[in-house]
């Protein structure tokens, strides 16, 4: 009798053993301390009797990120089995939540568990994280439109006083960019945003076509524009695809130019703080990815960047045939002179 009871307490040990080592860790950052400016990844330990399981495919959930005032919250398919045979691998897995606005939070990550067919949420791990303020993007001073006009007036009146026939016209063109650039400059921010392509998602044209935003209208599009007042939109692919292709891009939202196509380019006041309408876009289930435009400049240095000119071109003697009277027929050999 006395072997038997032991026997008895040693399997129940046996089988209690796995659900106590099933865990998961509180989770990790990356960076530890990270500012406004900077993405974070949330990284969790699990193993044993817990794990996370891929999203997105048929029966299984996608994974998402809920953003709250002072709570951001993991969501993501996976498996609690407290069977008592339960042998899933340690691992950690890692979760990129974007950049936050600076502030105090707490990071939750939640379970959407296959063992109820994905029908229970169970919350198993969470964190405090402070983030700082990042470098703050420092303004470039610009002409005011006041300023801009008396430049261009004083350089077209000393272009036509004193200057030649060509001189006056390439001073006539370094107004105009003079002038072209300081607006440039002058601009309001901007976020570039993709949006989803479900049946409840805005279009572009609904945040295109109009020329400002009234009030309200936003919120009724969806709830992620309404963070930071955007200004308007406009298409990043100013050429749209029409006809039956449009159709078929419709037909195939996840098709390359399917996604340019929608595309958007949001713009914000100077004073609008992007963290914040970032992650209000982040938390937009009509948007799929939102980010703010790298800054791109074209220049071509002197002398291949020897310091040198560059050698002047003479123009090229180009002679039309019987066969190529559109040579000259088209000025090809003038315009080849002002190249």
């Amino acid at each position: 009798m006395k072997t038997f009871v032991l026997w008895i307490v040693a399997l129940l040990l046996v089988l209690a053993l796995p659900t106590a080592q099933a865990f998961v860790d509180p989770p990790t950052f990356v960076p530890v301390a990270p500012n406004s400016a900077q993405p974070i990844t949330v990284s969790v330990r699990r193993g044993v009797c817990h794990a996370f399981i891929g999203g997105g495919v048929a029966g299984i959930p996608p994974m998402r990120i809920e953003y709250s005032p002072g709570i951001v919250d993991v969501i993501a398919p996976g498996i609690i089995a407290f069977d008592g045979f339960c042998n899933l691998p340690i691992a950690t897995n890692p979760f990129a939540i974007g950049a936050l606005a600076p502030g105090d939070y707490l990071i939750r990550i939640w379970i959407i568990d296959l063992s109820f067919d994905f029908q229970q949420t169970t919350l198993v791990a969470n964190a405090p994280l402070t983030v700082t303020q990042g470098p703050q993007t420092q303004a470039i001073p610009t002409f005011g439109t006041g300023a801009k006009i008396l430049l261009v007036s004083l350089i077209l009146l000393a272009a036509w006083r004193f200057g030649s026939a060509r001189r006056r016209v390439v001073l006539l063109l370094a107004a105009l960019l003079g002038s072209t650039t300081a607006s440039a400059q002058s601009t309001d921010k901007a976020l570039l945003v993709l949006l989803a392509a479900g049946p409840t998602a805005p279009t572009p044209q609904m945040l295109v076509e109009p020329v400002n935003f009234s009030s309200g209208y936003l919120g009724v599009i969806s709830p992620g524009f309404t963070a930071e007042d955007p200004i308007r939109a406009f298409y990043l692919l100013q050429q749209r695809a029409t006809g039956d292709f449009a159709v078929w891009l419709e037909a195939n939202p996840v098709d390359a130019r399917a996604k340019l196509e929608r595309y958007v380019i949001v713009t914000y006041p100077a004073t609008a703080n992007l963290q914040n309408a970032l992650a209000a876009l982040a938390a937009d289930p009509n948007v799929l990815y939102a980010s703010e435009p790298e800054p791109v400049s074209f220049a071509t240095p002197p002398g291949g960047g020897t310091g040198q000119p560059l050698p002047h071109i003479t123009a090229k003697t180009v002679v039309g045939t019987p066969g190529q009277a559109w040579v000259n027929d088209l000025h090809f050999p003038g315009a080849w002179a002002l190249a």
